[in-house]
């Protein structure tokens, strides 16, 4: 089956994403009742898989977005992520927040962005409710452009390896508080 995401509430299952340039996202209840993972592209984001995924973990979980821990992944970086202004329309009048992961303009010009994906994957969680975040930071180390020893990047070569982010409940290990 395809799918930019998936969720479990069985500790005999895994939800892996896989990505080459996109932003993986993992999700875990604190209690350890559910998890999830979400790929997310510029039309995932701008299609809300963050959001459902969000809602289904918590679903699954019982709990409120706010017990909801998010890890993001590495990602294509702001420096190296042009797009053109569709994708800037796809987003218009979503958030302040949104619009600041828009740098313009690039330096292609012709009206093209530059896009931090993680800041917006960031946005739109937080808009959701969640508040416990870790992982991607928007900084180059986290940018698979920027270093194609270390990461699988699509824009690098497009012919290429996928990176997997993967998350399950391990029920030997004890609910924890915090990230």
């Amino acid at each position: 089956m395809r799918a930019d995401g998936c969720v479990t509430a069985t500790s005999a299952r895994a939800c892996e994403i896989q990505v080459a340039d996109c932003l993986p996202v993992l999700f875990a209840d604190r209690q350890g009742r559910a998890v999830g993972a979400a790929h997310a592209g510029w039309r995932g984001l701008a299609a809300g898989v963050l959001e459902a995924t969000l809602a289904r973990v918590c679903a699954l979980a019982g709990a409120a977005p706010d017990e909801i821990e998010c890890w993001l992944g590495p990602c294509i970086g702001p420096t190296h992520f042009e797009v053109g202004p569709e994708v800037v329309a796809a987003f218009l009048g979503t958030g302040a927040g949104e619009r600041s992961a828009f740098h313009q303009p690039s330096p292609g010009g012709q009206g093209r962005s530059m896009l931090d994906l993680a800041a917006l994957g960031r946005a739109r969680l937080h808009r959701a409710g969640v508040v416990a975040l870790s992982g991607n930071d928007s900084s180059l180390s986290w940018c698979t452009r920027n270093d194609p020893t270390r990461y699988f990047s699509y824009r690098h070569r497009a012919c290429t390896g996928r990176m997997a982010a993967l998350v399950w409940i391990d029920p030997t290990i004890a609910p924890q508080s915090g990230c």
